[in-house]
């Protein structure tokens, strides 16, 4: 399961008692000692799934993302969402050929004060990625001058992006038709109206 060598019976009880509806964070909290792909993978071996409605970061559906930002943060937050971000529900084909949903709320930006921003105001995930210099020219080379470090911070897991979404709407402009359709979250909607969903958030970002 993880650097540890063996799960114990008691490790196992916790992971049948708490995983199907834990966050990450309280499961890394559960077994300090186990990597999460440890954890996930141990679940898998005994049997321990999660709850359809428990996939996301660690949020209730019911709480807030914005709630304890001022006014003029959340302003500031739906500008960015509108001029630098991306409101998605992405999908693949999973291993019975079905199609696996998933949703996030991306910024993408180059300025390490607003990935500090956003990162010490909301919950999320950002990894760092290399974009080329937009005034250079777009010919080959290996020299790292080229390239300028750009930052992605990621909100991601359904229930979350749902909070997030319908709290963040009434402030957006541009995307704001983005946020009131994923607002609702997509779980409880049959294969063929998540498909219609996705299908038209991609005509609305293609509109954008």
């Amino acid at each position: 399961m993880s650097s540890a060598p063996y799960s114990t019976a008691a490790e196992d009880a916790l992971l049948r008692e708490y995983y199907p509806t834990a966050s990450n964070a309280e499961l890394q909290a559960l077994f300090p000692a186990r990597p999460l792909a440890g954890i996930r993978q141990r679940a898998h071996q005994i049997g321990v799934r999660k709850n359809l409605d428990a996939h996301e970061r660690g949020m209730p559906f019911d709480g807030s993302v914005t709630g304890h930002l001022s006014e003029t943060e959340k302003g500031y937050l739906a500008g960015i969402i509108d001029g630098e971000g991306c409101i998605m529900l992405a999908r693949h084909l999973g291993k019975r050929g079905k199609h696996v949903y998933h949703s996030y709320v991306s910024i993408a930006n180059t300025s390490m004060a607003l990935h500090h921003w956003l990162e010490q105001r909301l919950p999320g995930a950002g990894y760092v990625r290399r974009h080329r210099r937009p005034e250079t020219d777009m010919r080959p080379a290996a020299n790292p001058k080229l390239w300028k470090t750009g930052y992605d911070w990621i909100v991601s897991g359904n229930r979350v992006v749902a909070v997030l979404l319908r709290e963040i709407a009434p402030y957006l402009i541009i995307k704001r038709a983005h946020a009131e359709l994923l607002a609702g979250g997509y779980l409880h909607l049959s294969a063929e109206e998540r498909d219609a969903l996705y299908l038209r958030l991609r005509q609305l970002k293609r509109d954008a």
